[in-house]
């Protein structure tokens, strides 16, 4: 009726506008006539709708209603929840995981996880020994399953001790390789093996290149020989260095007064200071060695005078503690042993040598609770970070258990003293008892302290000013009392910690080589989610509960997909109570088969429990989508507001709650990220198959997935449609019945047939069929159709939200007369990707003639404004948050459209420019009354396009005047002829993330990232320009991704070493550009080539990048039809994507790309994959095309992993009648799985 209203499409006053009314009149009321006929018919209908709305819990929420926990990644922007997937990447987006706890997620690979382990530990652990009290060194130790894995951590951790200091050394000892397995393994043999490697090379001719000694080449016996030789040949040099010291003949001297003089020692009362301490401790051993001490000292007619003294000069002494009474013996001790004439081999231990030996003679229990009291005391810092509550416990706690302990001490030594007062004879053999103790670890002091001398001698020699770390390789071996070996460590002074690598059989030593006290690092998939669990659940959730985590993991039975879907459901609510946890390790250990599926339904269950019961609709309605195959953001989250299944008090507040459900499924891997825009979000998501059967059955229990609608069918259609379409019937179908039921297609509120070719020919009707009997329809996608004229019905759809007839052959004009007062978003025209300065070619719709009255309107794209009044009338579109609009090269316009802007600054957030380029422009013909413009630049704008002629530079300079006022964090430019000056304009933006520079957006060929510039970059694309020098001269210290597209021009790529963060390379259509310009970055992990040109040696470059995770090949020509993976070639590579190349062979030899774990292959012709046998870590390998050889199903089964098998056999779409289209997508719309 809108439609018809002369209010609105006819002018108003005179008797002209009365003769307008009367059929207008009449139309209105046959139109409400219809209206309540088809609402009778509909009403019990929609009832029956009303109720499932609300058994599903879909109603409006009350203002003020906070969103659960497990929302919080969410993102907050509200141009990021509105933008649009478009195929440039166009849109504002926000990374929503960009925490540290989220970073926690990305260690996906055991080795990532050690190296994460280890960083903090050294940066925890031994740098905090450097500026705290602790005495005793830290040490760790980590279980690897395999000798090699067992050397790439020592090799890890030698490069992580010594990055940033070049005076810091580390060494490591393969024990196996030096050490004689059925001997025990001492301190002395240790620093023996440390002192061998630190040699210089004329004493040591078989030390290798590296700064690794030792390793498996060394197994022979004749080497074990010589190294024996030499050990012992140094012990015993080491022991005449002792006996010429004379300390036998000290020691002796002192047993010997004790035996001569036993009588006198008990009655001895010295005067001064040294009364209290002997008092303290008179009737303990220890006592009677301080008082020999005493009487060595003294001259012997003092011993007969105070022998004498009586009872009556006795006076108050003061109680002195055990640590005074052995600082005191430790320091007479010293000076005994002392010797008079020092020479150059004399080995001399400190006041702390003498304290440790005494502590460990004369108070063993007392000596191994101080160690307990220290790992305590170390033990309540730690926990500090648990909170204040559970610190105070803690140390409570700790306080009881101390004071039982010295009332049990007090008792026995109560006793002690009594039996010693006694039996003076026992006291004095027990003390001469001590006394050889004593002597036999002093000497083992002795030589452990004169190895280390010589360790400190080669270590000044070779210029390390600093502290070694010590990396032991153990594998099967172990440390015999490592707490004493640890302990003498910590005396020697040189040594900053230990690190222990050693295997699972080992596991319950690998706990008594740490210390603080904590589990060993496990290099192993287990381990890395254990270690990532307990990082995520520190802060929530007491110590004690940490072992059900544990017993959880354990339960998964090292079943990735289960553990990752644990740890991911703990980032989203890591408050998980006790109770709750043990619910699920005791259901986990109730699946009596072990069955890794019914393993899989307990923890996506555990998963979805707890997800509101909106979100829980969401994920359900993704069951309607194939599995495996990418969903866009934006249509899943138009189509979730449209259904109802998100509602909020206003469209923006349901848009943004729905985008933070999306971002929530993406935190919990209930479904997984497809693709990743240049900034970080998310574009699309994929169901995987587990997901996906877990949602299916959930859906068709709540009636979701409709039982008379054929499953794959069913995304085309809103839910609750009660349409009756078998499995064998076409979309087309669909289109014919139309007229039948038409009292079922009248509720449909989403119809999607994004891709469907089925309105040519003799069906060009079918769409205004649609607007004639979908009257309810609030989502319409015709994207990607060959529809090709856009109907006058199409105002019929009055409550129509959102309209998409991208990349479809609809006229320009066909949008003039479109008048929608409810549409929300109309998304018009197709994004040409550009490959070269060539292309030019845009693709637009008319505004609409009545847009002013379209004041719902918030996105709009690719609409050309004909003339001013179009303009003006966009900005009275106070809820438009993306625009993006074309316009003539016309000053008039220009200005217009910067007014437009202006108009908009408080609500636009994202903006396209587009000025078609209609013939050769030049730089000079720029229009200077653009210069004197001086509106409001839009402060909330974050992203910008401008594309086109020169005039476009002119016009990006404008709306940039106050960049270090706006909020732009991704820019990309087009034809604006930028020169290096004109940089300053971007640098200046303080929140640039996303710098693209497009056909002729920069004319020098020098382009240089200056000092202190760009900060904040981190995604920097160039196409179709003519720079032949790149050189980041300081600038952008946060790049992460490059794309270079059509650059063969650029030959130099100067310091790309300085991007530390630089982590992904990207070339497109590029025949020329050599991939050894970026031979320099060491942290590149994924490399992109599209369309270009690979030789053997651009492979060879790529095969020694260390860092390289992800190999992606798109359309590339390769020399060869075959590639062939060499020997040490892709270290590090976990995912290889071969997608339609040339390439229709892969053959792997020995020991190449031995992380590989995942291959997808998309290919047209046949191919052949050799050497899968190859590939130890090998799980998954995914075949795009008609046929999978049985030469690779046949090596599958024979793999020792099993690895799984994924077929997607690509099917037509549904044409209709119309033939199939020759120039089909390269992607089908959906695969058919074949298992």
């Amino acid at each position: 009726m809108s439609r018809g209203n002369p209010e609105i499409h006819h002018a108003r006053g005179g008797l002209l506008s009365y003769v307008w009314w009367l059929p207008w009149f009449v139309q209105k009321m046959a139109a409400q006539h219809r209206a309540a006929v088809q609402l009778r018919e509909l009403k019990d209908r929609a009832r029956d709708i009303g109720d499932r709305r609300l058994r599903y819990a879909a109603e409006m929420p009350a203002k003020g209603v906070t969103l659960s926990s497990s929302a919080h990644a969410a993102t907050t922007s509200v141009a990021y929840e509105d933008s649009e997937e478009d195929d440039d990447d166009q849109g504002v987006e926000v990374t929503t995981m960009a925490d540290s706890r989220w970073a926690l997620l990305q260690s996906s690979t055991p080795e990532d996880n050690i190296r994460l382990q280890l960083a903090k530990w050294m940066i925890e652990d031994v740098a905090r020994r450097d500026t705290s009290k602790e005495k005793l060194i830290p040490s760790i130790a980590i279980v690897a399953p395999y000798k090699k894995e067992a050397l790439a951590v020592a090799k890890e951790a030698s490069a992580m001790w010594g990055k940033g200091y070049t005076r810091r050394r580390s060494v490591l000892v393969d024990i196996p390789a030096v050490h004689n397995y059925s001997e025990l393994l001492r301190t002395k043999d240790i620093l023996y093996y440390i002192l061998r490697v630190l040699r210089p090379t004329e004493s040591n001719p078989e030390k290798q290149d590296d700064q690794f000694g030792f390793l498996e080449d060394l197994h022979s016996d004749k080497m074990e020989v010589s190294i024996y030789s030499e050990k012992y040949t140094l012990f015993d040099e080491i022991d005449k260095n002792i006996h010429a010291m004379k300390v036998d003949n000290k020691i002796a001297g002192i047993m010997k007064t004790i035996e001569q003089r036993k009588h006198v020692l008990l009655l001895l009362h010295p005067n001064g200071e040294n009364m209290d301490v002997l008092e303290s401790c008179k009737d303990e051993p220890i006592g009677v060695f301080l008082r020999a001490l005493w009487m060595l000292k003294n001259k012997p007619y003092v011993f007969e005078f105070e022998c004498s003294t009586t009872q009556s000069h006795a006076r108050k002494l003061t109680t002195h503690s055990q640590e005074d009474i052995i600082k005191k013996t430790a320091n007479m001790l010293e000076q005994h042993m002392k010797l008079k004439e020092a020479h150059a081999e004399s080995i001399c231990l400190t006041k702390t040598h003498y304290e440790q030996i005494l502590r460990e003679v004369f108070y063993p229990l007392s000596f191994q609770e101080s160690s307990q009291a220290t790992a305590t005391r170390y033990d309540d810092q730690n926990r500090q970070m648990f909170g204040k509550t559970l610190q105070e416990l803690q140390e409570n706690k700790s306080d009881i258990k101390l004071a039982k302990a010295e009332l049990e001490d007090k008792s026995m030594k109560k006793n002690d003293t009594a039996a010693r007062k006694s039996n003076p004879d026992a006291l004095i053999e027990e003390t001469m008892i001590k006394i050889q103790q004593m002597h036999s670890k002093m000497k083992h002091k002795l030589k452990i302290k004169r190895i280390m001398d010589k360790i400190n001698d080669c270590l000044k020699r070779q210029g390390c000013q600093d502290q070694i770390l010590v990396i032991l390789k153990l594998d099967d071996d172990y440390v015999s009392r490592w707490e004493e070996t640890r302990n003498d460590f910590s005396l020697l002074g040189g040594i900053a910690g230990a690190l222990m690598l050693t295997f699972e059989v080992n596991r319950a030593e690998a706990r008594q080589y740490c210390w603080p006290r904590r589990e060993p690092i496990d290099y192993s998939l287990l381990g890395l989610y254990r270690d990532t669990a307990l990082e995520l659940t520190k802060m929530e959730m007491a110590e004690d509960s940490w072992q059900i985590l544990h017993d959880i993991l354990d339960n998964c039975k090292s079943n990735e997909f289960c553990m990752k879907i644990f740890v991911h459901a703990l980032y989203a609510n890591p408050k998980r109570s006790s109770e709750e946890l043990c619910k699920l390790c005791k259901a986990l250990q109730q699946v009596s088969d072990n069955s890794m599926n019914n393993i899989a339904k307990k923890m996506l269950k555990f998963s979805y429990s707890d997800l509101p019961k909106d979100y829980k609709l969401c994920l359900m309605y993704l069951a309607i989508f194939p599995r495996r195959q990418p969903i866009r953001r934006s249509t899943l989250i138009g189509r979730w507001v449209v259904e109802g299944l998100v509602t909020k008090e206003d469209w923006e507040s349901t848009v943004r709650h729905a985008n933070q459900c999306f971002d929530v499924l993406v935190t919990r891997w209930l479904v997984y990220p497809a693709d990743t825009s240049s900034m970080g979000q998310v574009k699309s998501c994929v169901i995987g198959d587990q997901v996906h059967g877990f949602i299916t059955k959930i859906a068709r229990k709540h009636g979701i997935l409709g039982k008379r609608l054929s499953h794959h069918l069913a995304r085309y259609f809103s839910i609750f449609n009660h349409l009756r379409l078998r499995s064998s019937d076409r979309i087309d179908k669909f289109f014919s019945k139309l007229f039948e039921e038409s009292s079922r297609v009248s509720l449909i509120k989403v119809l999607d047939l994004e891709g469907c070719q089925c309105f040519g020919g003799k069906n060009q009707h079918y769409l205004k069929d649609i607007c004639s009997k979908m009257l309810l329809l609030k989502y319409l996608s015709l994207r990607g159709t060959n529809l090709t004229k856009l109907p006058s019905e199409i105002n019929n759809l009055r409550e129509l939200e959102v309209l998409d007839i991208r990349q479809t052959r609809v006229p320009a004009a066909a949008t003039v007369h479109v008048i929608l007062l409810k549409l929300k978003r109309l998304l018009a025209g197709s994004v040409v990707m550009s490959s070269g300065p060539s292309n030019n070619e845009v693709s637009y719709v008319m505004v609409p003639d009545k847009i002013e009255k379209m004041t719902n309107m918030e996105v709009m794209s690719n609409v050309k404004a004909r003339n001013s009044n179009d303009l003006k009338d966009i900005g009275k579109l106070w809820r438009l948050r993306k625009l993006g609009v074309v316009i003539e090269q016309k000053d008039k316009l220009i200005r217009n459209l910067l007014q437009t802007i202006c108009d908009l600054h408080e609500c636009l957030r994202s903006l396209s420019i587009t000025l078609p380029i209609t013939g050769e422009d030049s730089s000079e013909d720029n229009s200077p009354k653009l210069l004197s413009f001086e509106g409001q630049c839009p402060k909330i704008l974050e992203s910008l396009s401008i594309r086109g002629t020169a005039e476009t530079g002119q016009l990006f300079q404008l709306l940039t005047k106050d960049g270090d006022q706006l909020q732009l964090a991704k820019v990309t430019l087009s034809g604006t002829r930028l020169r290096q000056a004109d940089l300053e304009i971007l640098a200046k933006l303080p929140k640039l993330v996303c710098l693209r520079l497009q056909d002729r957006a920069y004319i020098d060929d020098k382009l240089s990232f200056n000092k202190e510039k760009f900060k904040g970059l981190k995604c920097f694309l160039i196409e179709g320009s003519e720079i032949t020098v790149l050189s980041f001269n300081g600038g952008a210290p946060k790049l992460e991704k490059i794309i270079l597209s059509s650059t063969d021009g650029l030959q130099s790529l100067s310091r790309v070493e300085d991007l530390h963060e630089l982590k992904e390379v990207e070339l497109k259509n590029s025949n020329k550009l050599s991939l050894s310009l970026f031979e320099k970055a060491k942290n590149i992990s994924k490399v992109t080539l599209c369309r270009t040109i690979l030789c053997q040696d651009e492979v060879e470059i790529l095969a020694k990048m260390p860092n390289m995770r992800s190999l992606v090949l798109k359309e590339i020509s390769y020399a060869q039809s075959l590639l062939i993976f060499y020997k040490d070639d892709f270290p590090r590579l976990n995912l290889l994507t071969i997608d339609f190349s040339v390439i229709t062979c892969i053959g792997f030899t020995t020991q190449s790309a031995t992380k590989l774990e995942k291959i997808i292959w998309s290919y047209r012709k046949s191919t052949l994959l050799s050497g899968i046998d190859e590939l130890p870590k090998l799980k998954e390998l995914e075949f795009n095309g008609d046929f999978v050889p049985d030469e690779v199903i046949d090596a599958l089964k024979k793999h020792k992993n099993n690895p799984k098998l994924i077929h997607n056999k690509p099917e037509n779409q549904e044409a209709g009648n119309i033939p199939e289209k020759k120039d089909a997508p390269r992607f089908p719309l959906f695969w058919k799985k074949e298992d």
